[in-house]
């Protein structure tokens, strides 16, 4: 296992000799090991150490490096200073905006910034890279079923959302491919007054724009009137009430692919607790989203 001074070690001509150097670990890193670089008295860099298995967890490493880079251009997420793509190792600005909570509740400003941000992404080239929902989620299930013996009972959540997400998986619509980030959550947000960030860029990848939104109206826990304000600041021209529907079965396909990464999380680290109590947590979310939304219809 590489340890943190190897890491160090590569990035060596970007930072002081160790003796000046202040190391500290910044809460939030779910996926990764992330640490604040800081000498004579200030923080300077970011350094990302990743924690995935990026074959498991469908990460290019090539695209994340693409989508990033053009990002950074944007000026739409801090500057990357240090990428190694065989591993995703990572050094980036230092930024002070701090991430939004889970339980955020957005002011209008912020979220015509973020509706801002959204639209810029999808705006971006494309990464060479593909996102389709039903090859991730049945892929990380997948994934699941070969590191399960066969009579753990972990095989039955498996199943269970492999009968449950095809369902929703097959209403998807055909769509014209555009470049999304598909993580934009609360933590992938920094923002102060001032300046407005997304960051994490491992899944980015060319799909539908909808689940962008989707994700975002879910994971922001946007009111109906913060939905139809952000649309009209993203593009005027849709119409809410026209794309409810895949909206709708987009948001609870969004919490079905957590429900799929934190199984995989923690089949590859057992040790993860967090993750299967992140899993039931989405998943009594997805079974009261599918109840209220076969009442709105009766």
């Amino acid at each position: 296992m590489t340890t943190l001074l190897e890491h160090l070690d590569k990035i060596k001509h970007l930072i002081p000799p160790a003796t000046e150097l202040s190391i500290d670990v910044l809460e939030g890193g779910y996926s990764n090991k992330v640490y604040c670089l800081s000498w004579q008295g200030r923080p300077r860099w970011v350094l990302r150490v990743p924690g995935l298995d990026a074959g498991d967890f469908q990460i290019s490493r090539i695209s994340e490096k693409i989508a990033l880079s053009d990002a950074q251009e944007t000026q739409i997420s801090p500057s990357c200073l240090y990428f190694e793509e065989t591993s995703g190792l990572m050094v980036s600005q230092f930024v002070a905006q701090k991430a939004f909570d889970w339980q955020v509740e957005h002011t209008d400003y912020d979220l015509l910034r973020l509706a801002k941000s959204t639209q810029l992404i999808h705006k971006m080239s494309s990464n060479q890279a593909h996102y389709e929902l039903d090859k991730i989620i049945l892929g990380y299930l997948g994934a699941c079923e070969k590191k399960l013996s066969k009579d753990d009972l972990l095989r039955q959540e498996v199943g269970f959302l492999q009968d449950l997400s095809f369902s929703y998986l097959k209403k998807i619509r055909p769509y014209s491919p555009v470049m999304c980030h598909n993580d934009i959550n609360p933590k992938n947000c920094l923002a102060d007054d001032l300046h407005f960030w997304v960051i994490d860029w491992e899944y980015a990848g060319m799909g539908d724009a909808l689940f962008d939104i989707a994700l975002i109206f879910s994971a922001h826990n946007f009111t109906p009137r913060q939905q139809a304000l952000f649309l009209s600041h993203y593009d005027d021209t849709l119409d809410l009430n026209a794309l409810s529907d895949d909206l709708v079965n987009y948001q609870v396909l969004y919490k079905m692919r957590e429900m799929a990464w934190l199984l995989l999380k923690h089949i590859s680290t057992p040790q993860d607790v967090e993750a299967i109590q992140c899993y039931h947590a989405f998943k009594q979310e997805v079974l009261e989203d599918i109840v209220r939304i076969k009442a709105d219809r009766l």
